[in-house]
C-alpha cells in the first residue's frame, strides 16, 4: 500500500483546485482570453445606452435652436469734407435696402467715420452727419423704419487704413476712411 504523504495530499488539493477554476471560469474567457476586460465593457455599454436621450428629445432640441443668418452690407463712401451721397453709394445703399426688407428683424447701427485730416471736435460732426445722411435715406427710399437704426459717429478713431501723411487729403488711405459702415445689433 502506498503511503500518503503530506507532499502528495497538497499535489492533489492543488490539482482538484486548479481544475475547478478552469472549469468553473470557462464560460468567462473572450476571443482575447482577459475576462475582466469583457465584463468592464459590457458595464460601459449599459451605461451609454441608458444614457442615450430619446429621439423625441433630440428632436426637440434641434428645433430650438436658433437660426443663424449672416447679412452683408457694402460700405458707403464719401467725398472729402462732405455728407452728401454720390450716385455709387445710392445704388449700394438700394442693395442695402433690399437685405434690411428681407430680414424685417435686423437692427442696424450704421457708423461714421472720417480721415485722419481735420480737428477731431470736426471729424467727430462729420461722422455723425455721414452716418445721419445714410440713415435719412434708408427712411426715405427704403421705408425703413427708424427703430431698426441707429447712428453713431466716430470721427477719425478707428480707420480702415493708416494714413502716414493725414495732409494728403486724396491719398487713398484717406478715402478707404472716409466710410459709413453697417453694423449688425444683436438684441
Amino acid at each position: 500500500m502506498k503511503v500518503i504523504t503530506a507532499k502528495r495530499v497538497l499535489m492533489f488539493i492543488i490539482a482538484v483546485f486548479s481544475m475547478s477554476l478552469m472549469f468553473g471560469c470557462a464560460h468567462m474567457l473572450t476571443d482575447d482570453g482577459c475576462a475582466w476586460k469583457s465584463s468592464v465593457a459590457k458595464k460601459e455599454k449599459v451605461v451609454i445606452l441608458a444614457a442615450e436621450p430619446r429621439v423625441e428629445e433630440k428632436v426637440r432640441v434641434a428645433a430650438a435652436e436658433p437660426k443663424v443668418i449672416v447679412l452683408a452690407f457694402e460700405d458707403i463712401h464719401f467725398d472729402f469734407d462732405k455728407s452728401t451721397l454720390k450716385p455709387e453709394a445710392r445704388t449700394i445703399l438700394k442693395r442695402n435696402i433690399q437685405v434690411l426688407k428681407d430680414n424685417p428683424r435686423s437692427h442696424v447701427r450704421i457708423a461714421g467715420y472720417t480721415s485722419a485730416s481735420g480737428t477731431e471736435a470736426y471729424n467727430q460732426k462729420l461722422s455723425e452727419r455721414r452716418a445721419k445722411a445714410v440713415e435719412d435715406y434708408l427712411i426715405e427710399e427704403g421705408l425703413i423704419s427708424s427703430n431698426r437704426l441707429t447712428t453713431i459717429g466716430y470721427g477719425k478713431s478707428d480707420p480702415a487704413t493708416y494714413e502716414a501723411a493725414p495732409k494728403e487729403l486724396y491719398s487713398k488711405a484717406a478715402k478707404s476712411n472716409m466710410r459709413v459702415l453697417f453694423e449688425i445689433v444683436v438684441q
